[in-house]
């Protein structure tokens, strides 16, 4: 309930209770379920995709890769999910770049 409340709040624009919501549902989510589960891969796309939304792209790429590495450990194929993660990282990656700050 969690992470779809934030996915929500994300959506509306409330992005710091949109962050803490997420935050909040990765801890939940990493520490009740198992190294198999690819729930808190989900949640860490969510909040790669927050923080790319909100020009954190450092942040983002930092998600999106832990993303990956969860859900690819869950065992789970490789699907358009998985492949929005990668598209994800691959976006911030590029943003951190052009962005004069580095993001």
């Amino acid at each position: 309930a969690l992470h779809e409340l934030g996915e929500a709040e994300r959506r509306s624009g409330r992005f710091a209770a949109a962050e803490a919501d997420l935050r909040r549902a990765l801890e939940i989510r990493e520490r009740t379920l198992d190294a198999k589960s690819y729930y808190p891969a989900v949640t860490l796309a969510a909040l790669g995709d927050l923080y790319l939304e909100t020009r954190r792209y450092g942040e983002a790429a930092r998600m999106y890769e832990r993303a990956l590495v969860r859900w690819d450990a869950s065992g789970r194929p490789a699907d358009a999910e998985r492949a929005a993660m990668a598209r994800g990282l691959g976006e911030a990656r590029r943003r951190r770049q052009a962005s004069p700050a580095g993001g």
